[in-house]
Formats: structure tokens, C-alpha cells, sequence
């Protein structure tokens, strides 16, 4: 028999027949908010509870439950015993030009604008519509376009058809090299030059690019497979409805 008892401070301590297997903490994610996010914390992970457990914590939280951890076949296998579905896997992308598939050369003319401009903020209105559309059957995004852009890097990089941004990517430098922080296109058929172009100048500029590509996401994905990876491991996305 499991129980949970709420603690006040954002975490409920679980019993299994009595004895303490742990607590789990719960919070809130201001731009996912229709679902409650856990964090695991218990001293076992025996399926045979996990359904008991997760019934409990849905119906005491009225709200579907988000869990978000690394790839662990035992993990996987505790979750979805509880009732959660793998939505989402994050690749987390390390990369130089010795991992491309093959030499690349650029094809397209690239723009490159700064926060604040007319451009950029083309960019953030294709972006927010793009994350909104891909994040919709895992976790719906829940604030407005102005508070979504606030945290954007300040450059972006695009393609540009008709006066309009059709390709972009937010990119910023890091300790290694060049983040590409968001990749998107409102045409997936034509992006494939665009990013072969992107990849090409960021490595005229720095020796590694990191990027985490969720498995959702149909243009950081084609922006994956531009390298030869032997990524098995994956930050995961499991919800509860």
C-alpha cells in the first residue's frame, strides 16, 4: 500500500506500507503550466508501486504530471508502469567539423540581425509560432510572445525569401565554441541548404557547435543529421495525463 503525505514545501513524502522510500518534490513552469512538473527522489523504483503511486499523486494535483530525466532503462520502465508515455527525447548535441557527414559548402545567402531589429523580431514571431506548434502534444506553452522572447539570444541567423525570414537560428557563443540555441523554418522542404550554410560559416568562427535537438522538433533534427553521432543517451519527457 502506498501513501503520500503532503510536507508544505513544495514535496511529498511517500510510504510504502508504513516505511519512508523517499519524497517527491513538485513545481510549476511558468511556460508549460497546464502540467505539474516532479522530481523523483525515492529509495526504490519498483513498477509494482508505481501505478498506486502516480494515481495518487493526479488526482491529489488535479493536473497531468511532467517528469524530465535522463534516459535509464529502469527509469523508463517505473514510468510507464505509473501510466507515463515518453513524449519527448533531447538529444544533447557536441560537435566539430571532423563529425559531419560530409564537407559542406554554403548554397544560400545568410542574415544575421540583432535584438531589437525589424528582422529579429520576424525571427521571434516564426519562432514562438514554431516552438508553440512543436511543444503542443508534449507540454502546451503557456505565456504570451513578449515574455517567451525576452531570454532569446541576441543574434539571430537566417534566410530570407521575399523580405521575410524563412530559415533562422538564435545562436550564441559558450565556453566551447557557438550554442544554436533554437532552429527553425516555416518550410521544412527547403531548410536542408540553410542549415548546411549555418554549420558551414559557425565552423569559419569556432572548432565546436552544441545544440540539444528534441526528437519533436523536425528542423533540429535535420540539423542533427548533418553529423555522425552516436548520441544513445537522451534527457527525456514523460507525461501523465
Amino acid at each position: 500500500m502506498i501513501s503520500i503525505v503532503w510536507q508544505g514545501d513544495h514535496r511529498y513524502n511517500v510510504y510504502r506500507l508504513g516505511e519512508d522510500i523517499g519524497c517527491i518534490t513538485v513545481s510549476n513552469n511558468q511556460y508549460h503550466n497546464t502540467h505539474r512538473y516532479l522530481n523523483l527522489g525515492l529509495t526504490q523504483y519498483d513498477p509494482s508501486i508505481a501505478k498506486e503511486l502516480f494515481s495518487h499523486l493526479r488526482k491529489e494535483l488535479g493536473q497531468p504530471l511532467q517528469i524530465m530525466l535522463y534516459s535509464k532503462p529502469e527509469m523508463h520502465n517505473f514510468l510507464t508502469a505509473g501510466g507515463f508515455e515518453r513524449k519527448r527525447r533531447c538529444y544533447e548535441l557536441e560537435v566539430a567539423s571532423s563529425d559531419l557527414v560530409v564537407p559542406l559548402t554554403p548554397t544560400v545567402e545568410l542574415h544575421t540581425a540583432q535584438k531589437g531589429s525589424f528582422l529579429y523580431n520576424s525571427c521571434c514571431d516564426i519562432l514562438y509560432a514554431y516552438y508553440s506548434a512543436t511543444h503542443e502534444t508534449v507540454s502546451p506553452l503557456t505565456v504570451t510572445q513578449e515574455v517567451f522572447c525576452t531570454n532569446l539570444p541576441e543574434t539571430v541567423v537566417c534566410c530570407v525569401e521575399d523580405g521575410k525570414p524563412v530559415h533562422y537560428a538564435f545562436i550564441e557563443p559558450d565556453e566551447v565554441g557557438y550554442e544554436i540555441a533554437y532552429v527553425g523554418t516555416t518550410d521544412l522542404s527547403s531548410s536542408s541548404g540553410f542549415m548546411q550554410t549555418l554549420v558551414y560559416e559557425l565552423f569559419q568562427k569556432c572548432a565546436s557547435l552544441t545544440a540539444e535537438c528534441d526528437d519533436t522538433d523536425p528542423a533540429a533534427m535535420q540539423l542533427m543529421s548533418l553529423f555522425n553521432t552516436s548520441i544513445d543517451a537522451s534527457y527525456d519527457t514523460y507525461i501523465h495525463e
